[in-house]
């Protein structure tokens, strides 16, 4: 397993490209060393800096508030993120880097498990951050066995949980009654979350967002969902945030009048938590939908396409709780045909076989970390 270290002329070029890049952004560390080490600051960043406040660093963040601290790179005692750090990144003796990452189980595979369509730069990238890491936190077995391999770390891994769960523990009747009262829509109005994965460039040259509409026929799927389950439905739509960060807000009426554009709001987990039914291509958070027993479906019109370009899949996804489709008539199909007793027992299955654990107190564990840490820091 490894990466893959056939290179052309062009990637070659990119990586000096970005290797000359990584050490003009480290220059500023460099730079900011003249300032001293505030321990009582913690700087936390989502999805390259463009996912706004939301994932695990928003919980741990709140929790954090809830405790007094105080937050800011160089001169902070504790960093906090769910992605990789920008290459370059130079991190001084006595800071603490933790990793949260951002999913409980993955569909789609990351680091060495893509083998050879994990490109060289992307390695190059991933092993330069994971030695800057002090602890990847994690909210299941599969992660702790998982991110030697995916995230090239043979560090420290915390059995926390996942921060970014704790809201569907807490509060998910709360953000179920919120989220239609702000969209002012009937309180008893089913929803149906529509969140299709980030798609980008392989890594060996310059990174892109992929923008192609969906196949899926909105109106039907409206129609089959009611007909199904019953009552009024919506449809949410969210976009992955580096995706939605470079678009304004979608003229969804222009799709179908019962879809709204939630893809501005940071948080994913808080929109999960206010949804009957969660429908993806590949998309991590179907696993965090199902932990609380919303069903789950897949959409996967281009599978193997999607799998020429990321590599094989962690998992069959036929052998998963969620009924999966090629098209939209297999989808209604799907969906017309769900089955919500075998749903929980496969559900029950996936989470006993993968050590799932999640007790929405992850962020409390998360902060006696931090602040053990920073004690240490005194010391």
């Amino acid at each position: 397993m490894g990466y893959n270290q056939k290179s052309d002329l062009s990637e070659n070029i990119y990586i000096i490209r970005r290797r000359a890049q990584a050490f003009v952004h480290s220059l500023a560390y460099y730079m900011c060393r003249i300032f001293p080490i505030d321990k009582k600051k913690v700087v936390m960043w989502t999805f390259e800096g463009n996912g706004g406040y939301g994932c695990s660093p928003k919980y741990v963040a709140e929790e954090l508030l809830r405790h007094n601290r105080a937050y800011h790179l160089s001169t902070a005692g504790i960093w906090l993120g769910n992605t990789r750090t920008v290459y370059g990144t130079r991190k001084r003796k006595g800071q603490c880097y933790i990793q949260t990452w951002h999913a409980t189980l993955c569909i789609k595979p990351i680091g060495k498990y893509r083998g050879n369509l994990f490109p060289k730069m992307a390695y190059i990238i991933s092993k330069y951050d994971s030695k800057l890491i002090d602890y990847v936190l994690s909210g299941s077995e599969w992660c702790d066995h998982m991110y030697h391999e995916g995230l090239i770390y043979d560090g420290k891994i915390i059995k926390t949980g996942t921060p970014r769960c704790d809201v569907l523990v807490n509060q998910r009747a709360k953000k179920y009654q919120q989220f239609r009262k702000e969209y002012n829509i009937p309180a008893d109005t089913k929803i149906l979350l529509y969140a299709p994965t980030f798609r980008g460039g392989s890594q060996s040259t310059k990174r892109t967002v992929n923008t192609e509409e969906s196949t899926i026929d909105f109106e039907r799927l409206v129609h089959t969902l009611e007909k199904r389950f019953g009552g009024r439905w919506f449809i949410f739509l969210r976009l992955h945030p580096q995706l939605a960060a470079k678009m304004e807000t979608l003229k969804t009426h222009q799709i179908s009048e019962r879809m709204i554009d939630v893809s501005q709001r940071p948080d994913m987990n808080e929109i999960i938590a206010t949804a009957d039914v969660f429908l993806t291509d590949y998309s991590s958070a179907i696993f965090e939908a199902n932990m609380i027993g919303i069903p789950g479906f897949i959409y996967a019109d281009d599978l193997e396409a999607y799998i020429a370009d990321r590599g094989d899949l962690f998992f069959d996804m036929y052998k998963l709780p969620f009924p999966v489709a090629l098209n939209n008539d297999e989808l209604m199909k799907q969906i017309e045909q769900f089955d919500e007793e075998k749903y929980i027992l496969k559900t029950e299955q996936l989470m006993k076989e993968n050590g799932i654990f999640e007790d929405g107190k992850a962020s409390r564990r998360v902060v006696r970390l931090i602040e053990k840490r920073q004690r240490r820091m005194k010391e």
